[in-house]
């Protein structure tokens, strides 16, 4: 699937490579493949790295967005930097399935309460976060 630099595949690229795919897989089960790697790359894809980390889980959740009301009122837990959940190692990266939708940078406002933030700081809203939450309760 190509698109540009840093945009999310649309609808329908999406539901053209899963067209392309179903129909590879159509393909060798009719040959009678049994498909001796799924095991593997399920194993693979749930220990990937995310290849863009960004914060999620209930540290995003704790992240105040202006013009929105709180989705968690800790805001005290950003800063230890530390304890951060972080896609790919704290909680499960889900860029699989839907690419970076929902994922912005925070930095500017990860400084008020961590000074120390690395620019370019990326983060979960919201809704981003809980399924990031419940994709990881989910595959546990």
């Amino acid at each position: 699937m190509v698109t540009d630099v840093g945009r999310p595949p649309t609808k329908k690229e999406r539901q053209e490579a899963h067209a392309a795919e179903s129909a590879k897989i159509s393909r060798r089960i009719a040959d009678g493949d049994d498909f001796p790697e799924a095991g593997r790359v399920l194993r693979a894809l749930a220990k990937m790295k995310s290849a863009n980390p960004y914060v999620t889980g209930i540290t995003a959740l704790n992240i105040p967005v202006h013009g929105r009301i709180f989705a968690d009122r800790h805001i005290h837990c950003l800063t230890n930097v530390n304890a951060w959940s972080w896609a790919g190692t704290t909680l499960r990266d889900t860029t699989h399935l839907i690419g970076m939708a929902g994922v912005c940078d925070a930095t500017e406002v990860l400084r008020r309460c961590a000074p120390d933030t690395i620019t370019g700081t990326l983060a979960a809203t919201y809704e981003r976060a809980a399924f990031d939450l419940l994709y990881h309760s989910a595959m546990t």
